[in-house]
């Protein structure tokens, strides 16, 4: 079972902030010439030494030699499945582009909760587009379909590779559609110019797979372009 931040049948979950309704300034998810260099990162399809590299976007990560690369366009493709008593929530839901990455513990098809990293990349008009404002606006977004979200970190600045952002950690329940799963979040938003990073860590809040070893060896594996 895979999960990430707002709710489908499968258990994919994920924030997402492109709609009509987010903060003003978010104008569309970033792209850039990396599909066309740099194949999606796979089990078949990978750097030996583990770490997948996008030169177009600037950006590289390192997974753990036991956890795998998931096709994201597989992932969408669950979010897309997605059917919420919220129609708006749902639209929301599947507004959303491609990752460009997804890193898993186990195979996607697996039954238990898998846990799971997600980056995403959001295009927005300024430089200094408020970070807080828009963590806010996803938190509330989840709280829609998780109404029992708690913060366990109050969102706060931070930094990755350098690079400015703002970080929470957060506590919810995936419901009903995948078995009331109570899910351990984190998540980070960090600003490059007019391009936002986000990356989402996810998995169960107790027991052998709540990963946070593995989750803190790929957060200090991240390297972005300036």
């Amino acid at each position: 079972m895979f999960a990430a931040c707002s709710t489908s049948p499968e258990g994919t979950a994920r924030p997402d902030v492109q709609s009509t309704s987010a903060p003003s300034g978010v104008t569309a998810e970033a792209t850039g010439p990396a599909a066309e260099n740099n194949p999606t990162p796979t089990s078949e399809n990978r750097e030996p030494d583990n770490t997948y590299h996008n030169y177009g976007v600037g950006f590289s990560i390192t997974k753990p030699s036991d956890w795998l690369y998931t096709d994201p366009q597989l992932v969408k493709a669950q979010v897309d499945k997605a059917r919420l008593d919220d129609k708006d929530l749902e639209a929301l839901v599947k507004n959303g582009k491609t990752p460009l990455v997804v890193i898993t513990r186990y195979p996607l098809s697996t039954p238990k909760l898998n846990p799971n990293v997600i980056v995403k990349l959001t295009a927005v008009e300024s430089d200094n587009f408020p970070l807080r404002v828009l963590m806010n606006f996803s938190l509330q977004i989840i709280k829609r379909s998780s109404p029992d979200l708690t913060l366990v970190d109050e969102i706060q600045d931070t930094e990755v590779d350098g690079i400015a952002g703002v970080y929470s950690k957060f506590t919810y329940t995936l419901s009903p559609m995948a078995r009331n799963q109570p899910i351990l979040a984190r998540m980070w938003l960090l600003s490059r110019g007019k391009v936002i990073f986000g990356i989402i860590m996810t998995g169960p809040q107790e027991g052998p797979d709540v990963s946070e070893e593995a989750f803190e060896e790929i957060l200090n594996s991240i390297k972005i372009a300036r």
